[in-house]
Parts: structure tokens; C-alpha cells; sequence
């Protein structure tokens, strides 16, 4: 089964992805991990590093059409290795996945060309490369403004030197990326996560509980009874 994390920069798709993968190893399951981009794993992730330092232009002077190919990229050149593990292991659990190429280049985009773009990434990943779809997509519900403040709490990652990339210092574009998200979320197989009650950013074991309900949900895991031992745990917020 593959199961995706997505939601807007900071949103904490590393925590729960690494929380979901622990609590299923836990139980019994056999689970990996894959994160996109996959840097230093890809010929297309150094390109995307190159990018996102701004190396090919300010983010709205490229066409979406173009930078999306790069991300897909990545994944094609992944797709094997994720259609092995889908045979060996029970889950996948990928932080990022195709979704987020529609998100984040949809929002270069007038809101009227969305559909037209979510369709083209569809086809471009799960029909022209031939990227496996996955079964089940959990929505990080987290709004731009808070995913913002979070944004500065990241350590720091391999691809770039900055405390926030091209797409990660543009608050605006931030929040065009969350409504595209949500548009996406309205898909059949995506499940929505809160990131907050009322107002307040909730901890990352009740954001993993739900995470867990919802997988718990989509399918029947039977010898899944042991909860995370860690109560106490950070909203870490790494990309």
C-alpha cells in the first residue's frame, strides 16, 4: 500500500511520515520510508536543488510546466525502486509525492487553469512516466500563516544553504499552494488531517492519532494495537 504525507511547507510531513513509519514497524509491519525529492539519490534532485536556490530565475519568472518536469523527473527515476518496495513491503510511506507538483506549480497559475494543470501533472507522472499512483493521500491541514512561522523553525537540509528556499520565503505563494491543496483534497482517495484546534497548533502525536485513524480507515490492520510510546514528542518541521 503506498500512502502519501502532503501538505504546504511546514506543515510537518517529515514528523508524521517518520511517526506513521515507526508506529507501523512497531506492530509488525514491514514499512519504508521515501522522501522527494530524493537529494543526492536522483540526477533530476540536483536540478531541483539548483532551483529552489534560485539558480534558473525568481519563482514566478518559470513557467510551472517546466519546473514540474524536474520533480517528475525525480520520481521516474525512482519508480522502480517504489514499484519493488510496493511488492516487498506492506506500506510505503512517501513524504511528498506527485500531489505536490500540482500544489506548488498550480499556484504560479490563475485559479481558472488549475484543473487543466492537476490533469497535466496526472498524466505527465501516472500515464507518460509511468510513476505508480498511490492508494491513499493524507492532507496535512495546516493554513500559510502558521505554516510560515514554522518555515524559520527548520534545521538546516542538504539542498541549500538558505534559512528558506525560493518556494519557502514567499508567504503569498504559500498560501496559493494551501488553496491548492485544499481543491486537491476534495479528490476521492485523500484524507484531511488538522493541524489545529481551535486556533492552536496541536501536538504531533494527536495529529499522528488521526493519521493513524484514517490509515486504520482505508484498511484493516489487524495485530495494530500498540500506540507510540513517546507522548511528548516535537512538531517537527523539517521538509
Amino acid at each position: 500500500m503506498i500512502v502519501v504525507l502532503e501538505g504546504v511547507d511546514g506543515s510537518g510531513k517529515d514528523t508524521q511520515a517518520r511517526l506513521l513509519q515507526e508506529r507501523l514497524l512497531v506492530n509488525g509491519h514491514r514499512a519504508q520510508l521515501l522522501a522527494f525529492p530524493r537529494y543526492g539519490e536522483t540526477f533530476f534532485s540536483r536540478e531541483i536543488a539548483r532551483y529552489l536556490n534560485g539558480e534558473f530565475g525568481e519563482l514566478m519568472s518559470i513557467h510551472p510546466k517546466l519546473t514540474a518536469v524536474l520533480f517528475a523527473g525525480d520520481r521516474h527515476e525512482s519508480r522502480d525502486l517504489i514499484s519493488r518496495l510496493n511488492i516487498e513491503m506492506d506500506f510505503v510511506i512517501l513524504d511528498r509525492y506527485t500531489p505536490s507538483n500540482q500544489a506548488h506549480h498550480a499556484a504560479k497559475l490563475p485559479l481558472e487553469d488549475w484543473p487543466d494543470f492537476f490533469a497535466w501533472v496526472e498524466t505527465l507522472e501516472y500515464e507518460t512516466l509511468a510513476v505508480p499512483r498511490p492508494d491513499l493521500v493524507l492532507f496535512l491541514d495546516l493554513d500559510a500563516a502558521h505554516a510560515v512561522k514554522l518555515i524559520g523553525r527548520k534545521p538546516s537540509r542538504v539542498y541549500t544553504a538558505r534559512k528558506a528556499d525560493i518556494h519557502e520565503v514567499d508567504a503569498g505563494y504559500q498560501q496559493r499552494v494551501y488553496e491548492a491543496y485544499k481543491r486537491l483534497s476534495l479528490n476521492p482517495n485523500w484524507v484531511s488531517i488538522r493541524c489545529l484546534d481551535n486556533g492552536k497548533l496541536r501536538t504531533a502525536n494527536e495529529i499522528h492519532e488521526e493519521v493513524w485513524g484514517a490509515l486504520e480507515n482505508q484498511r484493516n490492520l489487524d495485530c495494530v494495537t500498540k500506540p507510540l510510546g513517546d507522548a511528548t514528542r516535537e512538531h517537527r518541521t523539517q521538509k
